[in-house]
């Protein structure tokens, strides 16, 4: 007697649908994962706008994720990057940024808040780079963090001459005179700052300091799992046919 083996093809359909079904799962899980929020962190930003005596910008620090502890700023520093030398002064150099009331060394931000000042420019400022460090004291560590963000006179304040770069601190200006005629930045842009997490002596206290300036790479590796989960539906796939295909004999 010849039959077909309907159980076998029975559940190899159901092991197959099962395979299959599990990774669709796990699939669909890595697309919905999301990026964990990096532990004491934050981030500044700026927005220019013009004013009837040149332009201002309106600086705001935003914490987060601080575990309840307030921050403590140091190393505040306002730099003026680009400006229009005045008429006939060519290789004026450039002012200083004006100072601050709030965004200032030992001023605090609350667990997970903000701070905002406004800094106005003169109509020959075109660039200003605001350096800042958060600290926060996490138990017998100090956790650090330093933000860096540029800002831009927006285009059509005032006069709009070509403006001079800055060089760094220490730098002949006469090896930038080359330089001396580069494109207006007025167009915004942010920069990122550079850095890796270290580990130093804490201030006050004795303790480590974590210093990091960059944010880590995390999230689940969806390219992996979305091969894995289409190996297991070509595996079950493969079982299910070579199922159909098989006769089981018996002679009686």
């Amino acid at each position: 007697m010849t039959f077909r083996s309907r159980f076998h093809r029975g559940a190899a359909i159901i092991a197959g649908s099962m395979i299959g079904l599990g990774g669709s799962l796990v699939a669909a899980g890595t697309a919905g994962a999301t990026t964990p929020i990096e532990p004491f962190s934050g981030f500044l930003n700026a927005t220019p706008v013009c004013t009837d005596s040149g332009w201002e910008a309106t600086w705001r620090l935003q914490t987060t994720d601080t575990q309840g502890r307030d921050g403590v700023l140091s190393k505040v520093r306002a730099t003026v990057i680009a400006f229009t030398p005045p008429p006939g002064q060519p290789d004026a150099a450039a002012p200083n940024a004006p100072a601050f009331a709030k965004l200032v060394d030992g001023a605090v931000v609350t667990a997970n808040g903000s701070l905002s000042e406004k800094q106005k420019f003169g109509p020959g400022i075109a660039a200003v780079r605001l350096t800042l460090t958060v600290t926060w004291r996490d138990g017998e560590t100090d956790r650090v963090k330093v933000l860096q963000r540029e800002t831009y006179k927006t285009q059509g304040c005032l006069d709009e001459v070509p403006a001079k770069p800055v060089p760094p601190a220490g730098e002949d200006p006469g090896d930038r005179a080359a330089e001396s005629a580069t494109a207006s930045p007025a167009a915004p842009a942010a920069s990122a700052p550079s850095g890796a997490v270290t580990e130093r002596p804490a201030g006050s206290g004795g303790g480590a300091v974590a210093e990091s300036a960059s944010l880590p790479v995390t999230g689940a590796a969806a390219g992996t799992v979305a091969g894995a989960a289409g190996a297991l539906l070509a595996v079950g796939s493969v079982l299910f046919f070579l199922t159909r295909r098989r006769r089981t004999n018996f002679t009686a």
